[in-house]
């Protein structure tokens, strides 16, 4: 006989459906760590790598129009102590040539070296979290929490250094060093010594973003607290920063 009065299970509610990518890439800027969570819901990398792909070309496009290339190629190659070396007679010839190289030379940069640059840090973080930290983050997963982290910063960087740019009215700077939003604001380059130089380049606010953007992402796919996951970003950062000090002062 059934039993009328028995309470009815109340039915499941149905699961909500993940984020689409532009969703969690607002939410990147306010909340990473429900962003990633969601992404890695369903992991993809395809959207933020091109979209990656897409800022430097732009970037890569407008720079090549304005910059005075020999101008460039001479403010570069001036810091070098080999400069005073190099006769007179041949500066002008070498500079030509080495101006022609810079469009082959940046289109290079932004199409190649952009998505590798991606695909080792990828890499490298995937081996720190599967090895150290004994987690079951997939190769998919880091590609998308990198590329994503990537682009959030990227979509802040690109506008800021092209902006500076132009109102400096100086399109011959080092694009690299344009936006100076680290502790090299404080020194004067032809002065510094190298390796400091290098170290107050090294400590950037947007850099110190994407750490933490990272460190949030690979928090979600390991199932840890941000705090735990920190130094497995942290540490290959600092290596990394180090090792650019060592080399400058063989420069």
């Amino acid at each position: 006989m059934n039993d009328l009065g028995a309470p009815v299970p109340a039915a499941p509610m149905p699961s909500e459906p993940p984020s689409g990518f532009f969703a969690n890439l607002i939410d990147l800027f306010f909340s990473p760590g429900d962003a990633f969570a969601n992404m890695l819901s369903k992991p993809s990398f395809w959207a933020p790598l091109f979209l990656n792909l897409a800022l430097s070309v732009a970037f890569t496009g407008i720079w090549l129009q304005k910059v005075d290339k020999i101008e460039f190629m001479k403010a570069q190659v001036e810091q070098s102590p080999r400069w005073d070396r190099v006769p007179v007679e041949q500066r002008a010839a070498i500079l030509e040539r080495q101006a022609a190289a810079v469009p082959a030379f940046s289109w290079g940069l932004a199409l190649v070296f952009g998505p590798l640059f991606i695909l080792i840090v990828s890499a490298v973080l995937l081996f720190v979290f599967r090895f150290f930290y004994a987690s079951d983050v997939t190769f998919k997963q880091s590609l998308t929490i990198v590329s994503s982290a990537m682009v959030a910063v990227g979509l802040i960087a690109t506008p800021l250094t092209l902006g500076v740019l132009a109102m400096k009215g100086d399109w011959n700077l080092n694009p690299g060093e344009a936006l100076q939003a680290n502790l090299s604001l404080f020194l004067d380059k032809q002065t510094a010594a190298k390796p400091l130089w290098a170290l107050a380049s090294s400590l950037d606010l947007f850099m110190l973003w994407r750490v933490a953007l990272l460190t949030a992402g690979f928090a979600a796919a390991s199932k840890r607290r941000w705090l735990d996951a920190l130094p497995g970003v942290a540490v290959p950062w600092v290596l990394t920063v180090a090792i650019s000090v060592a080399f400058s002062f063989f420069r």
